[in-house]
């Protein structure tokens, strides 16, 4: 599981990967991680490691779109957060 002494997890840029917004679904999850790995990751890697950050505590759910959840990074959430508080 993604914490403790992961350190993919804990360097992987989550959603900041992804440059159309903040939160991704799980396929978006899985190409980022994919990308981030480079062309010698198998498919098999960018999917555990998907499962692994999916079913972590850098993950949070923060809807569904077209039957998709969408996951962000507390991080994310609370510079978007921020963003909308701004006058």
């Amino acid at each position: 599981m993604c914490g403790g002494s992961s350190s993919w997890c804990k360097s992987w840029p989550g959603p900041r990967a992804h440059p159309p917004g903040l939160d991704l679904p799980r396929p978006d999850v899985v190409r980022a991680l994919a990308a981030g790995l480079g062309p010698g990751a198998s498919a098999r890697d960018s999917e555990r490691l998907a499962e692994a950050f999916l079913g972590s505590e850098r993950r949070v759910a923060v809807g569904a779109e077209r039957g998709l959840r969408r996951y962000t990074t507390p991080e994310l959430l609370d510079l978007e957060r921020e963003l909308v508080a701004l006058p």
